[in-house]
């Protein structure tokens, strides 16, 4: 083995993550100046990507947090004298969910996100019932 204190490969390219955060600066900067053409079009969907990268890799830091505290449950739940579970992926879905319930409402937008959610399935409701014929 080497001398040298392995460091997990994430915590080596921080300075990724800043240059997104400088990126998606820059790109609002460039849409602020350029309102018309297909320029801005092209920039608001940059913009849009970086926005659902940033999304998504705070989903995996989360995800790669929350891993290691279930395990600390089932080595518990084993050393007490029970057989170790393991969640569905149904259940951990639930678990999701009801966090990102729980975030929405600290943040008080639980009722905008509840009323988006109900103007699209009113929608796919809609697209799924046959005419009516009068």
């Amino acid at each position: 083995m080497s001398a040298k204190v392995r460091v997990p490969f994430l915590r080596q390219v921080v300075p990724i993550n800043d240059i997104g955060a400088r990126e998606k600066e820059l790109v609002k900067k460039q849409l602020k100046k350029r309102r018309s053409g297909e320029e801005p079009e092209k920039l608001q969907h940059l913009l849009q990507r970086v926005e659902q990268q940033g999304m998504a890799q705070k989903e995996r830091t989360r995800q790669r947090e929350l891993r290691p505290a279930r395990k600390r449950e089932r080595r518990a739940q084993a050393q007490q004298g029970h057989r170790p579970y393991f969640l569905q992926k149904s259940e951990q879905r639930q678990l999701v969910l009801a966090e990102t319930f729980k975030e929405l409402k600290r943040s008080k937008k639980l009722e905008s996100f509840l009323s988006r959610k109900r103007r699209r399935n009113a929608g796919k409701d809609r697209r799924h019932l046959p005419l009516s014929k009068e």
